[in-house]
This record gives C-alpha cells, structure tokens and sequence, in this order.
C-alpha cells in the first residue's frame, strides 16, 4: 500500500495547479510512490514534476467522437492496462476532475480511501464549490485551494507556489543561443493566443506590447503552440525587426520553459503559459476577460500584475466559454498603452494578490463574494470572528440578500426554474441542494448570512 494516485486528465495550466497538492503529498507521505494520471499530450509536464511517476492517458482510447465514454470490450482492457499494478496496492487516490471519464478510471482503481471529485470522502467539499459553476461571479477559490483541501489537512501557510527547479540538456541551451539573437538584452515574452478566442488579446494589443519593448531595446519573444502561429504571423505582418523572435510552434514545453526562464516579463491571457512563468518564477502581466475568470484559476504567485473587466462596467463578466457574445467582444477593449503611460485603464480593474486561511484571495473581490468567502472561512476553517473582516456590509447588498432569505423560506427551492428568476446571492445553496450532500451546510449558511445582515 505504498502508492498515492492522483487523476488529473485537464489542461497543463490545472496540471500546474496541481503542483502544490503534489508537493504536500509529497512531504506528508514520505517514501510513497506517487502517480499522477495526465491526458497523453501533456506528458512532458514529467520536466517539472519531480519525482513523480507520470502514467499517459491516451482519451481517444476511452471516448468517442461527442465525448461520451466508451463502455465496448476495448475501453475495458485499456482501462485494466492503465491501472493493473496498483491492483490492491494503493493507498489514497485524489481525483481531481469532475468530468466523466476520470470518474470512470477513479473506479476502476482500488485504494483504500478515495478523494476528490466522485468519492464521497470529499462529498461536501466538492458539492459546494461545484456548486458555484453557475454563479461564478460569487466565487473566490482558486483550484490549487480547491485540490489542497482534498487531502484533509489542516493548512496554517498558504504561500505563493516556490520556483521550481526545472533541468536543462545541452541541446536545450544550444537551440536558447540560437533564438538570441543578441547576448546581453534583456527580454520578454508574449502568448499569441488562448485556448477560446473570447480569452485573447486582440491584435492590437499584442502590437502595443511589441513595440513598446523593442523601442525599449527588448528581445520579444512570441509564444505559443502551432495552432497559434497565425497570430504570430500578423504581428511579424506588421512589425519586422531582429529583436522579434517568433517561436510559436517551434518549441517543446522544455524549450518554453526554458526561454520563460530568461525573460524579465511575461505578457499573457488566462493560459498554461502564465502559470509556467509561475512555476519559473518569471513576473507576468495576465489580462482576464470573457469567460476567464483570475479567482478561479489566477497561477498561485504574487510576482503578477492582473487586470479584469470592471464588473459595473461590464454587467456580463465572466460569460461561459460556450456562449456566443451578445456585445462584440466589448471586454476586450482595454489599453496596454494606457497600462504603459498610466499604470491603469479606467474601465478595468488592477487586483492584488494575497493569502488568507483558504488560499490565495483578489482584491478588489465583490461584496456578494466577499460575504461567501467570509462564510466558507467560518464554516470551513471555524474562524469565528471573520465577519468582522469585511463589516460593514453595505445598506443596498444587505437589502437584496433580506429578501433573498424572506423568499427562501416560503419558495420550494427543488423547484429550480423558479430558482433562477427569484435568487442571485443564494443560488449556490440552491445548486448545493440539487447534489443532495450534506445539508448542514445548506443550514448554517442561512443562519449565517441571517445574522449577517442583522
């Protein structure tokens, strides 16, 4: 029973928000070996996960073309060759995906406890913060936060993630000299691209970046992968000097880190990019907009400066990935020339990062999640004065959340259509209701905000 397990089948920037949770289980189970599940094409994450034994999961094996899993006589064998050594031999798996397919391999694998997403250990936990998928606007926790707390230990620090030491093979620093052009500038770097265009720069704004620092005598280096050398393409259409490197699509995740390493700035959207840096320890500039959302999924460091969409301002901050924008991409209309001469743009925030007993908190933060985030502090971490963090509590948010809770008590909460139209601040409880989990919480959290706002 010497083997950990740790389900992680999502993008490289939740691999890294991993990190932390690995590192802990690392110094709490000491001499355990400890596997993490990856999808295939994030396996050179090996690079930064020291001591860790990375075990590829191929999806296309085990689901079909719309994503619904496979159930033939093929999944089933493959699924027996991803976990037949741990046969009896594992001790804790942490399953740290809500989706599907990792559920399916989480129980397909014996050990003797099961946390995380799909284990009823961690039932509580997961049912509340999933419970905010729909009123994200009212969270606060970042994932490395959410995954932490899996492990059920009591934390006292929460720090910034620690630099982590990543090897370097000669071939590496010889293609990094070739990629300079000249020795002894000073460098940044700028992600070409997200995942969803609704996370991008526009292209202006990645030609407000580029020339600032080449005027400034910068090497700029762009970064991506091959889906985003198209972009590339339009910055080098429009600015052609021999400090602007294009290595989009020319450099393996070694490579990345590697040229990440030996910049003084990174310019980036919401992106597995950004928390490399992290990881680097390389200062960047996120901007959130559209559906990314820095309380959530910010990289945990303070080397950063992060802006978002002012939230008076832009009334649909944060949408989901899959809707289709109703202003045109008004969230994208911030000024990095503005950023440059002013240090801000009016229309948008500038967040600080700190730490609290949850994990890393932004500020500003809403007053609606502020009072959230008070409330999980108390329920969570039994802090009983942390209302008297964030009092008071304005006249107007205290009206809203009085007829919030005059309207709990009369309104059939499993009616969810009604549910929708009636409750904002209350709407996680009524989603925490649809999981059926432990309804204490659901309890204490009405008594809580009721002596809130008295």
């Amino acid at each position: 029973m010497k083997n950990i397990i740790v389900i992680q089948l999502a993008r490289l920037g939740d691999i890294i928000q991993s990190v932390p949770l690995l590192e802990e289980i690392k110094s709490v189970y000491i001499g355990f070996n400890i596997y993490l599940f990856v999808n295939d094409i994030f396996k050179e994450s090996s690079i930064f996960l020291n001591n860790i034994n990375i075990i590829p999961v191929i999806l296309e094996n085990l689901v079909d073309e719309k994503g619904d899993i496979l159930t033939n006589q093929g999944t089933e064998q493959y699924l027996h060759n991803l976990t037949e050594r741990f046969e009896n031999q594992a001790l804790i798996l942490i399953n740290l995906n809500n989706s599907c397919i990792a559920k399916k391999i989480a129980a397909y694998v014996y050990s003797e406890k099961k946390l995380g997403f799909g284990a009823k250990d961690s039932e509580e936990w997961t049912s509340f913060v999933t419970s905010f998928l729909n009123t994200r606007h009212l969270g606060s926790v970042n994932l490395v936060d959410i995954f932490k707390r899996f492990l059920k230990k009591d934390y006292q620090n929460y720090l910034p993630l620690k630099k982590i030491s990543i090897s370097n093979s000669s071939s590496n620093e010889k293609k990094q000299q070739q990629l300079s052009p000249t020795k002894g500038l000073k460098s940044i770097g700028i992600q070409c691209g997200a995942r969803n265009i609704k996370r991008q720069f526009t292209q202006q704004h990645y030609i407000d970046i580029t020339s600032h620092y080449l005027e400034k005598n910068y090497i700029v280096y762009l970064l991506g992968l091959k889906s985003e050398m198209q972009v590339a393409k339009k910055i080098l259409d429009k600015i052609n000097h021999p400090n602007l490197i294009d290595t989009t699509g020319k450099t393996d995740l070694s490579e990345l880190v590697n040229i990440i390493s030996k910049c003084e700035r990174i310019y980036t959207p919401d992106t597995g990019t950004m928390h490399l840096a992290a990881l680097c320890g390389t200062p960047f500039t996120a901007f959130f907009c559209g559906p990314a959302y820095p309380y959530e999924t910010l990289a945990y460091t303070e080397k950063c400066e992060v802006f978002l969409p002012s939230w008076e301002v832009f009334k649909c901050y944060p949408c989901k990935d899959d809707a289709l924008c109703p202003n045109n991409y008004a969230c994208h209309r911030f000024s990095f020339k503005k950023i440059f001469t002013e240090g801000y743009d009016e229309d948008f925030l500038s967040l600080d990062v700190k730490y609290d007993e949850i994990g890393q908190v932004l500020t500003p933060i809403d007053e609606m999640a502020l009072l959230w985030r008070c409330f999980m502090r108390y329920y969570f971490n039994s802090i009983q004065d942390s209302l008297n963090v964030f009092l008071p509590i304005s006249t107007s948010m205290k009206k809203k959340i009085e007829r919030e809770l005059k309207l709990w008590e009369v309104l059939d909460i499993n009616d969810l259509e009604a549910s929708e139209v009636n409750f904002y601040f209350l709407k996680p409880l009524v989603y925490y209701n649809k999981f059926k989990a432990e309804k204490r919480l659901i309890t204490c959290a009405i008594d809580y905000f009721k002596e809130a706002v008295t």
